[in-house]
């Protein structure tokens, strides 16, 4: 969240900062053309983080549907 004349941003409310998505680790294939990070977000319930796998396009060349 960017932060407005007279607005908050996250890192000035503790709790919007804790529920930001954190990248942990970065792993980049032996050729460059796959990258997967591992992030952890907050649970649904707000109890405990959760990871998942993002793969990230290094070139931008991957085409999107929808």
């Amino acid at each position: 969240m960017i932060e407005s004349s007279g607005g908050s941003s996250t890192f000035r409310d503790l709790s919007a900062f804790v529920a930001c998505p954190r990248v942990n680790s970065l792993a980049l294939s032996v050729d460059g053309t796959r990258l997967v990070a591992a992030v952890q977000s907050l649970s649904g319930d707000g109890t405990r983080f959760v990871s998942g796998l993002w793969e990230i396009d290094p070139p931008g060349s991957a085409t999107r549907c929808g």
